[in-house]
């Protein structure tokens, strides 16, 4: 799906991104400590850190997990914006992270930029009110985020399912001929006359009994 479709879908308006992008040098310096937290819970998690647990592919990833707040925050939300998402989709399929990874991974990370925001604007009530249009935004970019991402999983099970579709093909239709071989074997053998014709009256088989009998060579 175009990425267009789902900002639509969530509603992302020009409202929201101007709001993301009034936030940016609000919350840039507040992203390095996201990125600490959110790895903390990684080391947390027994599978994804048996997955990430090299300390140098971690420190590249903390690199590249602010980079991504920071066009999470700066946009601009397009083609490049989803392609970039699905890089980051396919690597976790790649190195084996479990798909659920992705939705707590997504909590941590809405939930420490809802709290930045809220310490933000938290005196008048038009700063709430900034304060609830800049979550609402986040919420919107966030799921499209996730939902790009999620995708890459879905085609991963499809393609394995395609794979898994093909092996059990193939080994049916290795059964099927050895099951036909035998049967051959079997009516070659045996004590009976076996002969077989198709509707347009030509012989498929005629076995050796048939021939003994009949006295007509195949």
């Amino acid at each position: 799906m175009p990425i267009t479709s789902l900002l639509d879908y969530v509603g992302f308006s020009s409202v929201d991104a101007n709001a993301l992008r009034a936030l940016y040098d609000k919350l840039h310096p507040e992203l390095p400590r996201i990125v600490r937290v959110f790895y903390a819970s990684v080391k947390k998690d027994p599978v994804a850190h048996a997955v990430l647990d090299n300390d140098a592919q971690i420190d590249r990833l903390k690199l590249s997990l602010q980079r991504w707040l920071e066009r999470v925050l700066s946009g601009p939300w397009d083609d490049d914006y989803a392609r970039r998402r699905e890089r980051i989709g396919r690597i976790h399929v790649k190195v084996g992270l479990p798909q659920r990874f992705m939705f707590t991974a997504m909590s941590i990370i809405r939930c420490e930029l809802y709290g930045a925001v809220a310490r933000l604007y938290s005196d008048s009530d038009s700063d709430k009110n900034q304060a609830l249009a800049s979550q609402l935004a986040l919420a919107r970019i966030l799921d499209v985020d996730l939902a790009i991402m999620l995708e890459t999983y879905r085609e991963d099970s499809m393609a394995t399912l395609r794979r898994l579709e093909e092996v059990e093909r193939r080994l049916l239709a290795k059964e099927l001929s050895v099951s036909e071989e035998r049967y051959r074997a079997v009516l070659e053998t045996a004590e009976v006359i076996a002969i077989a014709i198709d509707r347009q009256g030509v012989v498929r088989l005629f076995n050796r009994h048939a021939e003994a009998v009949s006295g007509c060579s195949r």
